[in-house]
């Protein structure tokens, strides 16, 4: 991973909003799996 992206999920919080189809809702996942999403939001 470059060094962009790593600072960029080093600096999410340890749960992030993630989903990939609004229709099918959203759900709290661990900062490493974000990037498996195509929706993500931090609260």
């Amino acid at each position: 991973m470059n060094q962009i992206l790593q600072d960029f999920y080093n600096h999410l919080n340890v749960a992030v909003i993630t989903t990939n189809d609004f229709e099918d809702g959203t759900k709290f996942r661990k900062r490493e799996k974000v990037g498996d999403f195509a929706y993500r939001t931090c609260r």
